[in-house]
C-alpha cells in the first residue's frame, strides 16, 4: 500500500513539474514587435492571490481602452547616442520622470532595455529638453528579469542614475527591485485562456529633483504582477500598484493582451469650434478634443467650398478655415491611434452668413531654415529663407548647456555665422524661436 502510495505522489509531482513552464530570452520581445493591449478597471480582483497549480480567472475584465505599443529599434530613434547597444526602446508617459510633467518642455520619454541570454536589463531612459534629446543612463542598471524565469526563482538589483537639465536643475532615479517568480498555473483573461508563470516584482524607488541646490525626494514605489506564457512576448496580463507618496493616494494600473476591439474606439473623436455662427470673412477654428492621443486626424467639410489657412489643411489637429459661401455646414473628424480609429460627424453644425462668397484662400510662404556645413570645424552657417525679425539663435550641447554663442538678424536671406572652433567635438543643437515655434537643427563639430 505504501509502495501505490509513494507511486501516486510521485505521478503527481511529475504531471505537476511537467505542467510548468519555463520563460527564456527566447519568450521576450525584440525591435518592431508590436502589443496591442487593453486597460481596464482594477474592480473587486484580488490580484496578490498566487501559488503552485493556481486558477487565476480573470475573464471578467471588461477593457475601457486600447492601443498599440510598439518596441522600436533604438537605431531609429533620437536617443540612439546613448542607447545604440538596446534591444528595443519602449515610449513611456512624463511621469515616469517623477515631478516632471507636462509644462515644463520635457517630451518624447522612452525607456531602452536590453535582453540576452542570462537577463533583461532597463539601460536607462531618453527624453526631450525643449526638442533636445537627453539619456538617463543607469548604472548600476535596473534588471528586470533574469533567465530562466522558473518558479522559486528570487533576484534583486540596485539601479541608479541622474540627467541634467540646464533650465531646471538636475533630476535622478534610484532604488532596488526585488523580483520572485512566486506562482504557476492558468490563467484567464478576454483574450483566452494560457499556461503561466507569475512574476511579482516590489520596487522601492526615489526619483529626486535638484532645484536652485535643493533636492527634492519623490517617492515612487509599486508592485509589478505579470503573468507569462510561453511563445507571447508580452505579459498575459500585467497589473501595477503604486503605494502614493505624501499627501498622494495609491493607483491599481491593469492592462492585458488583447484582440482588436472597434468598439472601444467609440466617442473617442470630440471637437469644437470657435464660432458655430460666422460669416465667410471670419476664420474658425477647429479644435482637438479627442480621448486619448490620437496620431493622425482626418477632417471632412460639407460641401467643401472652403478654405484652410494660417499654414493649416484637411489633416492638421487643429485647422484654420475660411468657408467660401453662404450656408450650412456639416463637420467631420476622424481620429486615428495607434490600436483604431473613430469618427464623429455633426450635421449643419456651422452656418456662415452674409459678405462676398469669393474668399480666396489665404497664402503662406513656408519658412526654410538650413544649418551648414554638417559636420564642421571651425564655422557654422545658419540662414534664413525669408524675412524675420529678431530671432535669437542659441547653441547647446547634448547635455542643455548653453554655449556663449548667439545672434539675430531681420533681412530675407541673411546669413549667420558662428565661429565654434574652440568648441570641443561633439553633437550640439541650435535652437531659435520663430513665430511663437520653437525650432531646433543638429549638428556635429570635428
Amino acid at each position: 500500500m505504501k509502495r501505490i502510495i509513494l507511486i501516486i505522489v510521485f505521478a503527481v509531482t511529475m504531471i505537476g513539474l511537467k505542467a510548468q513552464i519555463t520563460i527564456l530570452n527566447a519568450d521576450m520581445p525584440k525591435a518592431n514587435d508590436t502589443l496591442r493591449f487593453s486597460s481596464a478597471p482594477a474592480g473587486n480582483f484580488n490580484f496578490a492571490t498566487t501559488g503552485l497549480n493556481t486558477t487565476w480567472d480573470f475573464s471578467g475584465l471588461v477593457p475601457t481602452s486600447q492601443d498599440v505599443e510598439k518596441y522600436a529599434s533604438p537605431l531609429t530613434s533620437s536617443y540612439v547616442i546613448y542607447f545604440a547597444t538596446a534591444t528595443y526602446g519602449v515610449q513611456e508617459n512624463n511621469l515616469s520622470l517623477g515631478a516632471f510633467t507636462g509644462g515644463t518642455g520635457l517630451s518624447n520619454v522612452m525607456g531602452f532595455y536590453k535582453n540576452t541570454a542570462t537577463a533583461s536589463v532597463l539601460l536607462g531612459r531618453g527624453v526631450s529638453f525643449n526638442s533636445l534629446p537627453l539619456g538617463l543612463t543607469l548604472t548600476p542598471k535596473d534588471t528586470i528579469y533574469k533567465f530562466p524565469l522558473t518558479v522559486g526563482r528570487r533576484d534583486s538589483c540596485s539601479f541608479s542614475g541622474s540627467l541634467s537639465l540646464a533650465a531646471l536643475g538636475g533630476f535622478s532615479q534610484s532604488g532596488y527591485r526585488i523580483t520572485t517568480v512566486d506562482g504557476w498555473g492558468k490563467i484567464t483573461t478576454p483574450y483566452g485562456q494560457f499556461d503561466c508563470i507569475r512574476v511579482k516584482s516590489v520596487i522601492k524607488e526615489v526619483d529626486s529633483v535638484s532645484i536652485s541646490g535643493f533636492s527634492i525626494p519623490i517617492p515612487n514605489n509599486r508592485t509589478e504582477y505579470k503573468w507569462l506564457a510561453k511563445g507571447e512576448k508580452f505579459p498575459i496580463l500585467e497589473v501595477v500598484i503604486t503605494t502614493g507618496g505624501i499627501g498622494v493616494g495609491g493607483t491599481t494600473t491593469v492592462r492585458y493582451k488583447d484582440r482588436y476591439r472597434p468598439e472601444l474606439f467609440v466617442n473617442n473623436a470630440n471637437f469644437t469650434a470657435s464660432k458655430v455662427n460666422a460669416t465667410i470673412t471670419d476664420t474658425v477654428n477647429l479644435n482637438d478634443a479627442c480621448a486619448g492621443s490620437p496620431i493622425a486626424y482626418q477632417w471632412t467639410i460639407t460641401p467643401n467650398t472652403v478654405s484652410y489657412v494660417a499654414g493649416t489643411s484637411a489633416t492638421s489637429q487643429n485647422p484654420r478655415v475660411l468657408f467660401n459661401a453662404v450656408g450650412k455646414y456639416s463637420i467631420k473628424l476622424q481620429a486615428t491611434y495607434q490600436g483604431g480609429s473613430d469618427d464623429t460627424t455633426r450635421t449643419n453644425y456651422i452656418t456662415i452668413t452674409g459678405g462676398n462668397s469669393l474668399v480666396k484662400e489665404i497664402k503662406f510662404i513656408p519658412l526654410e531654415i538650413s544649418v551648414f556645413p554638417v559636420p564642421t570645424s571651425n564655422e557654422l552657417n545658419v540662414q534664413f529663407s525669408k524675412s524675420v525679425k529678431g530671432v535669437a539663435i542659441h547653441v547647446y550641447d547634448i547635455l542643455g548647456k548653453e554655449k556663449d554663442v548667439n545672434t539675430e538678424w531681420n533681412k530675407a536671406g541673411s546669413l549667420a555665422s558662428f565661429d565654434i572652433s574652440g568648441m570641443s567635438n561633439g553633437v550640439y543643437f541650435v535652437r531659435m524661436n520663430v513665430d511663437g515655434k520653437d525650432i531646433t537643427k543638429k549638428f556635429i563639430k570635428e
